[in-house]
């Protein structure tokens, strides 16, 4: 009942182990944080929201499973207020808008600086540059531009485009139906170009199609759809407050309080880690 927890713990000593920051932020999805997409799509992560039991072995219930996760939750927070990290949470705002601000923030504050975004959440693919790294620690990749063209066939600048024409099945976002990774990229091969491309480019496209192209007649009859699933799978202009963009720049330039060794190893005792991670 302690995987989460002890899952995130482990991950975060081996990243830093890995790239060896000056600095680390964590981000956590704030309260309503998903709010604002949903008034855009009302479905959007509805499929994280049924009570489904997970773990059947370990739990009788649902209420019993979310409960263990809530606890983690809040036990973790507990951890991670010991350790020389900066954590980052707004009500109304998702982790991922958070970070949005910040790949923009740091390499304009400090342009020799590098920024690595890890997360299993591919959408910060759309973030990569010459100064933002995004590292997947499921598949264990380090994408950099090349390794996203490699990957997706299409430019870190126009990832947006591309997933709010494939979809998003984590999000519970639709795509547009028949078009998928392969198909995208050969529809509109621009969209590898080192530029932002936008959906202008995309219907442009459509209206110029050969006779007969019933996937380009496909795009334009569910444009409405299309340009929603733009807007919330766009990183490159989160929908951040003044007051909140104050705050986040604050919290990165404040001083990180120093490891609180004592009160991490009194966690660290209490819950029986050494069972589970080794201290070093």
């Amino acid at each position: 009942r302690r995987v989460l927890f002890r899952s995130f713990l482990r991950s975060l000593g081996s990243m830093i182990k890995l790239h060896n920051p000056t600095k680390v932020i964590i981000a956590f999805d704030g309260e309503k944080g998903s709010q604002a997409r949903k008034y855009l799509y009302r479905p959007y992560k509805a499929n994280r929201d049924g009570k489904k039991l997970n773990n059947p072995k370990v739990f009788r219930s649902y209420d019993e499973e979310r409960g263990s996760k809530n606890d983690q939750i809040t036990r973790l927070i507990d951890y991670l207020r010991c350790l020389p990290v900066t954590l980052m949470v707004y009500d109304g705002l998702e982790a991922d808008d958070v970070i949005a601000y910040l790949a923009k923030y740091i390499p304009n504050t400090y342009p020799d600086s590098f920024t690595y975004i890890v997360s299993s959440d591919e959408d910060y693919t759309q973030l990569v540059n010459e100064r933002v790294l995004f590292y997947s620690p499921t598949k264990k990749i380090l994408f950099n531009t090349s390794k996203v063209l490699e990957v997706f066939g299409v430019h870190p600048l126009n990832i947006n485009v591309y997933k709010s024409l494939v979809g998003d099945t984590s999000d519970n976002l639709p795509g547009v139906s028949g078009i998928g990774d392969k198909t995208v990229t050969k529809l509109f091969e621009d969209l590898k170009q080192p530029e932002a491309k936008g959906l202008s480019y995309i219907y442009e496209t459509c209206q110029e199609k050969p006779v007969n192209s019933v996937l380009y007649d496909r795009v334009l009859f569910v444009q409405k759809t299309v340009e929603i699933m733009y807007q919330i799978m766009d990183l490159h202009n989160p929908n951040i407050s003044e007051e909140d963009i104050q705050d986040i720049e604050r919290l990165y330039h404040r001083k990180v309080v120093p490891l609180d060794k004592s009160g991490f190893m009194t966690l660290y005792n209490e819950d029986r880690m050494a069972d589970i991670i080794p201290y070093t």
